[in-house]
């Protein structure tokens, strides 16, 4: 669990690292990439922390990781996120709920159902 008081904090007084990506080094040589707002939809934040990071950079909703190619509403979908963060990243981007497949052709609404 990340500290979530803190993410909201730094998205309002440092906005644009809302764009800088998260990087790790892969054992395969290759990397993953991901924003601030996929790893914390992977890490079950705060809806308020998704919201301010949606805040500083709306486009990030639209933005797919590198490794499976998803988006963050995958991510929050597939970790059972709560219905007010599906929402708000369903308000910034409506068409990811059904429009962008995954790297295995899953849409968000399979990891939806797969995690009732």
């Amino acid at each position: 669990m990340g500290d979530w008081a803190e993410v909201v904090a730094c998205s309002k007084k440092y906005p644009e690292q809302a764009q800088d990506p998260v990087i790790t080094d892969l054992s395969n040589g290759s990397a993953w990439a991901r924003l601030p707002l996929h790893e914390a939809c992977r890490l079950k934040a705060s809806k308020e922390s998704i919201q301010a990071l949606v805040k500083a950079y709306p486009q990030g909703a639209e933005s797919c990781e590198s490794l499976h190619n998803r988006l963050p509403i995958h991510i929050a979908c597939a970790e059972n996120a709560s219905d007010d963060v599906v929402r708000i990243l369903l308000d910034v981007f409506p068409k990811g709920a059904e429009a962008i497949e995954d790297k295995y052709s899953g849409i968000p609404l399979h990891f939806a159902c797969s995690n009732g």
